[in-house]
């Protein structure tokens, strides 16, 4: 029977030597679903708080609100029509 010497590989696991210990799991999608499904999956809304509503105009630019308010009063009836 030989008998491992201490400079052998295998004697001590901890040797720079041994093979080098697994990497730690970088991403794992585990559990993703179940939480995504929790409350629903719902489609997106772009720019719309409610189907069928208007996004609101809470914040925008008071210059360009004006001249929108214009643009919907006078749209096709303004200056240049042919109308």
């Amino acid at each position: 029977e030989a008998k491992l010497s201490p400079a052998h590989p295998s004697a001590c696991p901890s040797a720079p030597t041994a093979r080098p210990a697994s990497r730690e799991q970088n991403h794992t999608a585990h559990n993703q679903s179940y939480k995504n499904h929790r409350n629903g999956i719902k489609k997106a809304r772009v720019g719309f708080s409610v189907k069928g509503s208007k996004p609101s105009r809470k914040g925008m630019d008071p210059k360009f609100l004006r001249n929108q308010r214009f643009a919907k009063r006078w749209n096709g009836k303004g200056r240049g029509s042919d109308e």
